[in-house]
């Protein structure tokens, strides 16, 4: 019964939390492994079994106490840990008596907490130059950095080590750069879309004859204006701001060959309404244009949580004016009911159960846009509570049928052995398996 309960609980618990497998057979020499918080650890200690050998498993150098979440397995000769927290960190072996003597095989088992999503943010620095920070958490984090797929290890490309959390990109530079974190547990990665960091250009064409024209200007940027197609050096040109007329500005000019009215370097006080009257001989052409500025999108930043019902939500943070959101899934945008609860046009959306895949936040307003991506994984607990209970009866149900009728054939085969139902003696673990019985004490 021990070994279809053993086989129960691998089947409900399938996708809680990261596996880990290492082999510490190796003779002499103690094993360096690792265990992932919250996961199962899988360590293969012997490859000498038999029914007829006896197994002592420890600790530290101390005999292992009783342990529900322990188990070794006489048929492979795995050691397992589930439900990993970091007591369970320290040094293990198995000592097995043979009829030709001891073998003895150790392991050094390190718990690190499995790599979370990571995080992506973008600054643009006053060279050109852009710096791009990776933010995610566990232990023992390593940083690899990738532009359009292939390894940012180019002086050319970047400005110190590509291992770091943080790069500065050199000026100029463009495409999809990806973020990889790992450590000895797992491993995760994030995509940003890089633009060049030289301000933001916008144009109007503010021509038409009687219409006020909507134009928009970037924050820091550069706004270009076509306010007339009537151009000659023999014309007169009066500009005015808001019906008054326009003061010196040395960020103002205006080329009288393409008929461009240019303002760089833009601010809020930039924001108003524009007119140029043109002085022919034919007589007086006025153009007006409305100009809005706003703050151009930022890089945008990803966050999951999984819901209970197995759903997740992707939230998408973007500094700007005026934000528009738009999804996709593994690149189809995502206006399908059956992936997602709620409107695909919010900064944050509920994708319904079971989906995975490269999920994309794009951001948008009348000056600039921006694009994040992040690789999504099927979230744990698509089975509701209830479903799952009667799982676990209907289950129990079949290994007691199974049991009873092993147990009419009186046959025997190598099973998973629960250390708390091992004998214990002062404390003290000890396992013998002789046929399908086991003993205590030490012989």
């Amino acid at each position: 019964m021990l070994n279809m309960g053993a086989v129960l609980l691998l089947l409900i618990g399938v996708t809680d939390g990261v596996t880990t497998f290492c082999d510490a057979t190796q003779p002499r020499i103690p094993t360096q492994c690792s265990g992932s918080l919250g996961g199962t650890a899988e360590v293969l200690l012997t490859t000498r079994t038999s029914q007829d050998h006896y197994y002592v498993l420890m600790k530290n150098r101390a005999r292992l106490q009783a342990n529900i979440r322990y188990s070794f397995n006489v048929g492979t000769g795995i050691f397992t840990i589930k439900d990993i927290d970091r007591t369970d960190n320290g040094e293990y072996s198995m000592e097995v008596y043979t009829a030709a003597g001891t073998v003895v095989a150790r392991c050094y088992l390190t718990i690190q907490a499995p790599v979370s999503s990571p995080l992506l943010s973008r600054k643009c620095l006053s060279r050109g130059q852009q710096r791009v920070s990776c933010s995610a958490g566990g232990d023992g984090l390593h940083y690899s950095w990738s532009l359009d797929g292939l390894p940012m290890n180019d002086p050319r490309l970047l400005s110190g080590p590509g291992s770091a959390s943080d790069v500065t990109l050199e000026p100029g530079r463009s495409g999809l750069l990806t973020c990889s974190v790992r450590n000895n547990v797992s491993n995760a990665t994030a995509n940003i879309t890089l633009s060049v960091c030289d301000g933001v250009t916008t144009f109007c064409d503010a021509t038409q004859p009687r219409v006020t024209t909507q134009c928009f200007g970037s924050l820091g940027g550069t706004a270009e204006v076509l306010l007339t197609t009537r151009t000659s050096q023999d014309h007169y040109y009066v500009l005015m701001k808001n019906r008054a007329r326009l003061q010196a500005n040395i960020r103002y000019s205006f080329n009288v060959g393409t008929g461009i009215f240019t303002i760089k370097d833009i601010d809020r006080t930039d924001n108003g309404e524009y007119s140029m009257k043109v002085y022919t001989a034919a007589g007086r052409v006025v153009a007006r244009c409305y100009l809005t500025i706003q703050a151009p999108v930022s890089s945008p930043l990803l966050s999951r949580e999984c819901l209970s019902r197995g759903q997740q939500r992707v939230s998408c943070s973007a500094g700007g004016d005026g934000l528009h959101y738009s999804w996709s899934l593994d690149g189809l945008p995502m206006n399908d009911t059956r992936l997602l609860s709620g409107p695909g046009s919010a900064s944050d959306v509920t994708l319904e159960p079971g989906r995975s895949g490269l999920l994309t936040c794009s951001v948008r307003n009348n000056v600039s846009h921006a694009a994040a991506n992040i690789t999504l994984s099927v979230c744990d607990g698509l089975i509701p509570f209830i479903a799952r209970s009667l799982t676990v009866v209907l289950l129990l149900l079949a290994a007691l049928g199974v049991y009873w009728a092993l147990k009419k054939k009186k046959t025997s085969s190598p099973r998973d052995i629960a250390l708390s139902s091992m004998a214990v003696d002062d404390g003290v673990l000890y396992g013998n398996v002789s046929g399908a019985t086991g003993r205590a004490g030490g012989e």
